[in-house]
This record gives C-alpha cells, structure tokens and sequence, in this order.
C-alpha cells in the first residue's frame, strides 16, 4: 500500500524523529560488548580480547618477540588491534619479524577477522 502523504512530508517527518533524538542509535547499544580501546594517542595497540579488551600493549616501533613483554600474554593470541599511529602496521607469525601475516592500515579499530591468525602472532612493527 502506497502512502498518501509526498515524499516532501516524508522527509521533514524524518528530519523531525531525528532531530528530537527519537530516531537515533547510541554508539553503545550498537555494540555486540563493551569495548575498553585503550591505546595512546599515535601509536598501534594489539590485546587479547575481540573488543579491546583484555590484556594489551600500546607501541609506536615494534615488538620483535611478543614472549618476551607483558609476560608473553599477547604471544598467539591477539584478537584485537587499534591503530590509531598514522602508520600501515603488520603482524608477523614468527619471532623477529618473519613470514607476515596481515596488515592494518592506520585508522581500523576492530577484531582480528581472518581465522586462526591472532593464535599465530610472534611479532609485530610497521611495515
């Protein structure tokens, strides 16, 4: 059934619910979990939870061994990253920076989507 009323009332009914706030979604309901995010400002952070939660570490070079900080709690299981350091970043599946895995352009904040990676993260630095 088609609405009696124009496109023009439509629109200004819309603009109405938006403006009262009626209409609108709170960054907080929209999420599947509480997202803690902490992180430096300009700098790249990895962390064991799905939603920046967890353990983490904040860096701006790299981490050539991640068993060797934060009592290797990051090693093989990262399933999360911000990168908020104005650089591309990557992770590697070894010590020392070999065989990358993936790469995170500046500006995602998210989890790990590609499966089986974060349990496979020895290292990480900008690419």
């Amino acid at each position: 059934m088609r609405s009696s009323r124009s496109p023009l009332v439509r629109l200004a009914v819309a603009a109405l619910f938006a403006a009262s706030g009626l209409f609108a979604v709170s960054p907080a309901s929209a999420r599947e979990a509480p997202a803690d995010w902490h992180c430096d400002p300009w700098e790249f952070c990895i962390y064991t939870g799905d939603h920046g939660d967890g353990s983490f570490i904040s860096m701006k070079s790299g981490v050539w061994d991640l068993w060797a900080v934060n009592d290797g709690k990051l090693a093989h299981n990262v399933r999360s990253v911000k990168n908020i350091s104005g650089k591309t970043w990557c992770l590697y599946d070894r010590v020392g920076y070999e065989l990358e895995l993936t790469r995170f352009l500046d500006g995602y904040t998210g989890p790990i989507r590609f499966e089986g990676i974060g349990d496979a993260v020895g290292s990480v630095k900008p690419c």
